[in-house]
Order: structure tokens, then C-alpha cells, then sequence
């Protein structure tokens, strides 16, 4: 007991000798001073608060389920810009969880087949990371990535057979049966590609296929 209340006199003490110190001192003095003998409180409190937001943020990634996963190559957004497009798709689905939601790739570039290798192989969105990637559901181009991989019958899902009875209302719109051809859309509106218009197609592997209609319709409202 005796113990407990030495170390809160010391405390109470400590605070009282730095009140003392400080009295006399203008702000500049005050904020040197205690960087001076107590900066690595300081460093420990900050350390410490960083800490505890990333663990918070890698925890909630943890509960985050991918729901829909859009790849924008040459993308001019930023992260908050994406986030928001997002949270926006997302609001206009029914019967989605708190965690669920959409993922929107904005690293990715385009180079022709010429400038290839000029640049890190991971730095463009070549034909094998199409084929060989997880979960991707829509990709969203400039023309010449399109032109130059329309012809294989393996890259691009029927957008007939996506859209279903909603294929008509775009249909106009939609190249060999498998792009759409977006040059009024939401991302073009909020300056959100460095190319106009953007290539809309379904990768082969796309895992949730059901949304693409809702997905379009949220690009062209």
C-alpha cells in the first residue's frame, strides 16, 4: 500500500517540478524543452498509436469480403476516388453484408506490344496475367488493349451470355460480342481514365458474373 502511494507522490511530484520549469518559459521554449528530455515518451506514443490504427485497418481487412473485383487500367483516380466508386456500386446492391465489398484495381498500365519490357513486367496487363489471374470480373481498357487481344477465343466472355435480357439495351454499343463501348460512363464523367472511351470486357475466369449487370448499370446511370 505504502508502495502504491510513493509512486503516486513521485508522479504528482514529477508533474508539479515540470509545471515549475515551464512557468517561466515562452511556447517555443515550452516545445523544446520537452522534446528535449522527453522525446522518447513521445516517440513511444506515437509508435504506439500507429500501431493500434494499422492493427485496427488489418483487422477489418480481415472481415472485408471481395464481393466484385474491376481491374481500371491508366487510371487517373485516386485511392479516396476509388474507395468512393466503390462504397457507391455497393450501396446500390441488395442484401449485402457490413463487410462486403468492391475491389478496384487502379495500378495497372497499358504499353503496346512493341514498348514491352521497356518498363517492369508487373507495371502492364499482359495476356497471361488475364488468363492466370484470380477473381478479376470486369476490365476496364483503352481500344488497343482490346484490339490487340479480341481474337482470342479464350480471353473474353459472351457479353450476350453476361447480360442476358439486358444485352438489347446496350447492344449498339457492343463490339464482336464482347466489348462494351463506354464514352458517357461515371468514371469518364469524374475524369477518372486517362483515355476516352474505355473498353468494358468480362474475363474468362470472372467469379461473380451475376453483378455485371448491375455493375454497367451503375457506370451508365
Amino acid at each position: 500500500m505504502k508502495s502504491k502511494q510513493n509512486k503516486q507522490s513521485e508522479s504528482g511530484s514529477s508533474v508539479q517540478t515540470l509545471r515549475e520549469h515551464l512557468s517561466g518559459m515562452t511556447a517555443m521554449e515550452k516545445f523544446e524543452y520537452i522534446v528535449t528530455y522527453y522525446w522518447g515518451r513521445i516517440l513511444l506514443a506515437v509508435g504506439l498509436v500507429i500501431v493500434l490504427v494499422w492493427g485496427v485497418r488489418w483487422v477489418g481487412n480481415l472481415q472485408n469480403n471481395t464481393i466484385f473485383y474491376v481491374a481500371l487500367m491508366d487510371s487517373a483516380y485516386s485511392q479516396e476516388e476509388a474507395d468512393a466508386l466503390c462504397e457507391g456500386f455497393v450501396d446500390t446492391l441488395e442484401g449485402v453484408g457490413t463487410h462486403d465489398i468492391m475491389r478496384l484495381d487502379t495500378s495497372l498500365i497499358y504499353l503496346p506490344e512493341g514498348q514491352k519490357g521497356t518498363q517492369l513486367y508487373n507495371s502492364y496487363l499482359s495476356k497471361e496475367i488475364i488468363m492466370e489471374s484470380s477473381g478479376l470480373d470486369v476490365y476496364l481498357t483503352p481500344q488497343e488493349f482490346y484490339e490487340e487481344n479480341k481474337d482470342d477465343e479464350e480471353m473474353f466472355l459472351s457479353l450476350e451470355e453476361v447480360l442476358g435480357e439486358e444485352y438489347e439495351t446496350y447492344a449498339e454499343d457492343i463490339l464482336d460480342g464482347t466489348a462494351l463501348v463506354l464514352e458517357d460512363c461515371l468514371i469518364l464523367q469524374q475524369d477518372g481514365a486517362n483515355y476516352e472511351p474505355i473498353y468494358l470486357t468480362v474475363p474468362s475466369g470472372a467469379a461473380h458474373v451475376d453483378l455485371i449487370p448491375a455493375f454497367i448499370r451503375y457506370l451508365t446511370q
